[in-house]
């Protein structure tokens, strides 16, 4: 693997650490988000677990709208 690549997959992988902390402290469960996304759960649960790699900023900008953060918010940390 380069590591350009190990440092994409980290970066999901932060980004799904984010998306996890704010969804917690927010008290809002998958099925929640998931309804208010419109994004399965089951893909919801990838991205947070860092193993979805075909993620769009569309996505995540609807994320970020329904967890009431600004999307940068996602990328803290990186």
């Amino acid at each position: 693997m380069y590591m350009e690549d190990e440092a994409i997959l980290a970066g999901l992988k932060r980004v799904g650490q984010n998306i996890f902390g704010l969804r917690c402290d927010r008290q809002i469960s998958l099925g929640e988000l998931s309804e208010q996304t419109n994004l399965s759960v089951k893909y919801l649960r990838k991205i947070e677990d860092g193993k979805c790699c075909d993620v769009d900023l569309f996505e995540l900008k609807l994320i970020a709208d329904c967890l009431g953060v600004k999307i940068d918010e996602l990328f803290k940390g990186l």
